[in-house]
């Protein structure tokens, strides 16, 4: 939950000040850079909230001992990044390498997801809680 409430404070307050943080990242005064950092920013941060699931689910995983299944999340990245760039980023230009990391983190949540729901402690600590 801090996750989510953290993605949601995190999301309004690049809503409000995304081209400010641009600026003060980047000390352009340029237009197009502004207005494609503040564009970058408002697409990537309502996916926040998805970051902080994947990020619990993995080092929950790591905590369980799981090793391998968290580096398979990590070779999602690293292949859906691929695919993005070969496939996506020549059809749709920057709007594809702005869409590139929240679509990515998703399928990273549903494999680590599937994984976590699928561990045998997590099995039997449901079937004991019921």
């Amino acid at each position: 939950m801090m996750d989510i409430i953290f993605a949601i404070g995190i999301t309004i307050f690049v809503y409000l000040f995304s081209k400010n943080m641009i600026h003060l990242m980047s000390g352009s005064e340029s237009e197009i850079v502004l207005h494609n950092g503040s564009t970058y920013l408002k697409i990537a941060s309502p996916f926040f909230t998805i970051l902080g699931i994947l990020f619990n689910l993995r080092y929950a995983l790591q905590a369980l001992g799981e090793k391998l299944i968290p580096l398979v999340s990590s070779v999602i990245e690293f292949f859906g990044k691929i695919i993005f760039v070969i496939f996506v980023v020549p059809k749709l230009g920057y709007f594809g390498v702005m869409i590139c990391e929240p679509l990515i983190w998703i399928v990273m949540v549903g494999q680590l997801a599937w994984a976590f729901y699928g561990n045998r402690y997590v099995r039997s600590y449901k079937k004991v809680k019921e």
